[in-house]
């Protein structure tokens, strides 16, 4: 018997009674199942930037921690996530995976003017 139930845009497709198979529909309805628990843990994302400003972190935002977590850690999920699971990603944030994440999304996000070849584009790039 094969049927197939649909439930906030993640399809469920039972083979047997013990076997769920979970398939998303697109990654953007998983990205909005995933935003949809963004009110109930930004304390849990608050008390996370508050521990990275005791690192001497001061400029982590909340949005930032989110969009790390999205973008990075969460981008090949294929299922929803309960809310502990988002939890425990959240407080599992180490600050040096979070800043090379930002460090390398900086890169990608600026324009290379630079002529490596150029003695002075080459101190510029150093300050």
């Amino acid at each position: 018997m094969f049927r197939i139930q649909k439930y906030t845009d993640v399809f469920f497709h039972c083979r047997e009674p013990a076997t769920i198979i979970i398939e998303e529909a697109n990654i953007l309805s998983f990205s909005r199942l995933i935003d949809q628990y963004r009110p109930e843990v930004e304390p849990v994302l608050t008390s996370k930037v508050e521990e990275f400003k005791l690192l001497g972190y001061e400029t982590i935002t909340a949005d930032a921690i989110w969009g790390y977590l999205k973008n990075k850690k969460w981008k090949q999920e294929k299922r929803q996530k309960m809310i502990h699971e988002i939890v425990g990603d959240i407080l599992a944030v180490k600050a040096g995976e979070f800043m090379n994440y930002v460090t390398v999304q900086a890169f990608k996000q600026t324009d290379m003017d630079f002529d490596f070849s150029n003695e002075e584009d080459r101190r510029e790039l150093l300050k």
